[in-house]
């Protein structure tokens, strides 16, 4: 029903609406900075979001002098609330949804946006369109077009402890469940593989137990999944031989590495091949003088190179010489439209999420390229892949984003078929123009002003994102931005709990060709009668 609590008074389209709240409804009517509402015309309709709400100051030089009580509360009683709405979209009298770009008339009256009205924007439940939660304080479900969000690199931002992994494993689950792309996670903490426990939600399933024959764990730590009574999918393990010059631009900071490190680097790889850290490794003092005189590199230099490269010797899953059979298992996997989590075990360190993650992904992204290209050839294309990283400053700080893989990934805009999902709590460490090509980012409450400067990079109207940012709950309410909305909305997160679990597993099932023995002793497990 269509209860109508204001109407125009002033504005523009450029510096925003006035709309007087009326009388009648200014009492019990509770309203919101980002809440929507609808401004009604003849042959249009203006779908609009509250971006500030104001006093009416008519009767303010009355209330700076001494006045009889009476009259003070007739005034009090006369004084208006003014909501200032900024217009998006416009619906047509046929039908049709397009950007606003102009201003209704004066007094059209404005009243509070509908489920229809919801739905003739965001839709429903469809193949390509996930429930991610409801409108912000609105019963009224939200249908996420994840289809339009595997099309681009994109990102979610918040503070510690916000909901950052939770969405993403709730988005994740909604791409596996409607096959929509190939994930390849990875998992820093643990946290998307395996079940996680959290105090207040008690047990999280993870993505391998939701979709068992569609998800394939890789572990660098085989004690670590002994410990918990899992079998992985497969044990990674990483070779000397695999690490090039590239991968110290990343390790600079980690391994206090000079400047000139990483162009030592490639002298001795030119020299030497895939075997150059392996023989550097190996050569004693009087071998590395020699090769030091002999490649005229620096004595010091080199030394120093070799002393600081032997900390990659000692973790356990570095070999002498390594076959890409692993790379070669998850692109198996990744072509079969199944997706692969990487976890880490115990090995959290940043040197080893850096290391491992970057090493993996330079093959795997070759490998996307040239199948790419051939695919475009015939006339056809790859099946999508997006790669996630958690930390993702780290890999795209403005200094090395241009020259590492996730820094040409993100501004390749899915030209191989391969995108990012970056999850990090510090935006303004990630280089301005990787933060540009991200198409829609999710955002929860950040402390830091550099931060929430750098989330709105590129975006339009950035001070009214800015007013909706600062009206998040600490918890479970994101605003959501970009390529794949037409509007920006601020979103109740759903929780990830067993409803979800259900409900996520109906919904793939209903879009899987049978249901085999695994996915039925999955759906025992998770739902016992």
């Amino acid at each position: 029903m269509k209860e109508y609590f204001g109407e125009i008074i002033s504005g523009s389209f450029s510096e925003g609406l006035w709309a007087r709240l009326s009388e009648e409804k200014k009492q019990d009517l509770r309203l919101n900075i980002a809440d929507f509402v609808v401004i009604e015309e003849q042959e249009t309709s203006f779908f609009s979001a509250i971006s500030d709400i104001a006093l009416s100051d008519n009767f303010r030089k009355f209330f700076e002098e001494k006045m009889p009580a009476l009259l003070r509360e007739v005034l009090l009683e006369e004084s208006s609330y003014l909501l200032k709405l900024e217009p998006l979209l416009i619906f047509q009298k046929d039908g049709t949804v397009r950007k606003a770009r102009s201003a209704p008339s004066f007094l059209a009256p404005v009243r509070l946006a509908l489920l229809e009205d919801f739905q003739k924007i965001f839709g429903k439940s469809t193949k390509e369109h996930f429930c991610l939660g409801n409108f912000k304080d609105t019963p009224f479900p939200f249908f996420f077009n994840l289809k339009a969000f595997c099309e681009r690199s994109n990102g979610i931002f918040g503070k510690s402890g916000t909901g950052k992994s939770f969405i993403t494993r709730i988005i994740l689950a909604g791409i596996i469940a409607k096959e929509l792309a190939s994930v390849l996670v990875f998992d820093m903490h643990n946290e998307y593989g395996w079940s996680a426990y959290s105090e207040a939600e008690g047990r999280i399933f993870g993505l391998k137990e939701l979709f068992p024959n569609k998800v394939k764990i890789f572990a660098l730590d085989e004690q670590s999944a002994l410990r918990h009574n899992v079998q992985p999918d497969r044990i990674v393990k990483i070779g000397l031989n695999q690490i090039t010059p590239e991968d110290l631009l990343l390790l600079s900071e980690t391994l206090n590495l000079t400047p000139s490190a990483s162009d030592t680097a490639y002298i001795l790889e030119k020299q030497s091949g895939d075997n150059w850290l392996k023989e550097l490794l190996s050569w004693d003092p009087y071998t590395t003088s020699e090769r030091a005189r002999s490649l005229a590199i620096l004595e010091n230099s080199l030394f120093a190179l070799q002393r600081k490269l032997r900390q990659l010797e000692k973790l356990p899953y570095i070999k002498e010489v390594q076959d890409d059979s692993v790379v070669e298992e998850i692109l198996g996997h990744l072509k079969r439209k199944e997706s692969v989590v990487l976890d880490f075990g115990r090995f959290q360190s940043e040197l080893s999420y850096l290391l491992v993650s970057n090493i993996l992904s330079r093959r795997i992204y070759e490998s996307y390229r040239k199948e790419s290209e051939l695919a475009q050839d015939r006339g056809g294309r790859v099946w999508p892949l997006i790669m996630v990283i958690e930390e993702a400053h780290n890999f795209l700080k403005p200094e090395i984003a241009s020259q590492t893989i996730f820094g040409r990934v993100a501004r390749e805009l899915r030209k191989f078929g391969v995108t990012l999902l970056v999850v990090d709590q510090r935006p303004s460490q990630i280089d301005r123009e990787v933060l540009s090509q991200l198409g829609t980012k999710i955002c929860y409450p950040l402390s830091e002003e550099k931060d929430i400067e750098a989330v709105f990079i590129g975006a339009e109207k950035a001070s009214v994102l800015k007013s909706m940012l600062s009206t998040l709950a600490p918890k479970e309410q994101a605003l959501i931005f970009g390529y794949a909305l037409p509007v920006p909305l601020i979103v109740d997160i759903r929780k990830y709990d067993k409803h979800f679990y259900e409900e996520t597993r109906k919904d793939f099932l209903k879009n899987s060709a049978k249901l085999t023995d695994s996915v039925k002793e999955s759906q025992d497990l998770l739902f016992p009668d």
